[in-house]
């Protein structure tokens, strides 16, 4: 990596050049928004969801051939892709890439590469990454994307497009750079956090509301404030819970109505947990929320999961590790990586075998592709597709059967 050119400021800065009144059309304010957003429940639950459900899948490399795609399992590569880096497992990599992309827009991963080939792969801190266009051509003529990153000393480096795994969000105002889903739910963090906050204050106070003391009298402001810190310590928070209150003679005490049904509390907190996982295009059933479910069995929902939710992650992902990690020549001639969707759709082992053996008896599978599908060893004269010996042509019905030579 090379040092950044003090030049850099005669590019244009690619997240800048979105209009700000185009971001506030859409009701978007980034600037307001942290990380403490991560303390909301179901955004939490929703980044924790699609980041595992990434990080799980197996990355394999297939050679497509001219009537066929077969995983190539001598490649060099295929090393890489179990062990990114010393520091990484494979599933902790594409779970903490996905978990950058959903909170920052973008996530970002260098490839390190040695004599033309990739050695390692390492996670690169969203928030100090920068894309830039260089339209100056102050390192190519070609307007190209780099990305600028600014290490904790605040050293800069650049790195060329071919040198980032950029995996974006979805929804781009320029395709190059992704919106965070936190940048589109503002509103949605300010009811959920008012509600939680709502609930610890309800929970302080012993899940009792509020009082009124009623006197005979007139009293000054010294000596309300006086009775009212008096009767606090006497009787709030949840260490009084279901005390018995002392009270002067003369005074009554009186308890506010305090109804969490009647305020549609738990309806309004679903609403906004709703709101926050369509977002991220889970359903809420997948957030243990049922009361809409309308799935006949595990299965379905698990490939509503993965056409719905998972595909538009995962088909922009593979093209982009694809174009970034294979040589040109290799890129060209049909090499591309696919992610193993069987530990997302993985259905019961009844439903499996049946489909397995379907599979073997119709000649789709041979016996040792599918034993390999259930994780067994391959087994004698295993490779060679199978088929009903009495099978014939279209053509060929009602004909009698040719024998021999004939």
């Amino acid at each position: 990596m090379g040092i950044l050119s003090n030049r850099i400021n005669r590019s244009i800065n690619i997240r800048n050049s979105v209009s700000d009144g185009l971001m506030q059309i859409f009701g978007i304010n980034d600037g307001q928004i942290g990380t403490h957003v991560l303390g909301e429940a179901t955004y939490f639950t929703s980044l924790k969801m699609l980041s595992q459900s990434v990080g799980k899948l197996d990355l394999e490399l297939y050679r497509d051939k001219s009537d066929s795609s077969t995983i190539d399992h001598k490649h060099y590569l295929n090393g890489v892709l179990r062990r990114p880096n010393p520091h990484m497992t494979a599933f902790q990599f594409w779970g903490c890439l996905e978990l950058h992309k959903n909170h920052y827009g973008n996530g970002y991963a260098y490839v390190h590469t040695e004599r033309g080939k990739v050695k390692s792969l390492h996670i690169l801190d969203s928030e100090r990454v920068q894309p830039w266009i260089d339209d100056a051509g102050l390192w190519s003529n070609d307007g190209s994307v780099w990305y600028v990153y600014t290490d904790i000393k605040g050293r800069q480096y650049k790195l060329s497009h071919d040198q980032v795994i950029h995996h974006k969000s979805s929804v781009s105002f320029n395709g190059i750079t992704g919106l965070s889903a936190r940048e589109c739910l503002c509103l949605a963090f300010d009811n959920a956090k008012a509600g939680q906050k709502y609930i610890n204050t309800l929970f302080n106070n012993g899940l009792t509301a509020g009082s009124v003391v009623y006197y005979t009298g007139d009293l000054d402001e010294k000596g309300k404030i006086l009775i009212q810190q008096k009767l606090m310590s006497l009787g709030g928070g949840s260490q009084n819970a279901g005390g018995i209150l002392p009270l002067p003679l003369g005074m009554e005490l009186k308890q506010l109505s305090q109804n969490l049904v009647n305020s549609q509390f738990l309806e309004l907190n679903k609403y906004n947990a709703t709101q926050i996982s369509a977002v991220f295009g889970i359903k809420p059933s997948m957030l243990n929320d049922y009361s809409n479910s309308k799935y006949a069995s595990v299965e379905t929902e698990q490939q509503s999961f993965y056409v719905d939710t998972l595909m538009p992650i995962l088909v922009p992902l593979e093209d982009e590790i694809s174009y970034k990690l294979l040589m040109r020549n290799e890129f060209n001639s049909g090499y591309n990586f696919e992610f193993n969707i069987d530990a997302v759709i993985r259905a019961d082992f009844k439903t499996r075998i049946e489909a397995l053996s379907q599979a073997v008896d119709k000649g789709i599978f041979t016996p040792n592709e599918a034993r390999k599908t259930e994780g067994k060893p391959p087994v004698t004269d295993g490779d060679t597709p199978l088929v009903n010996g009495t099978y014939v042509p279209l053509s060929m019905v009602g004909k009698p059967i040719p024998r021999g030579g004939e």
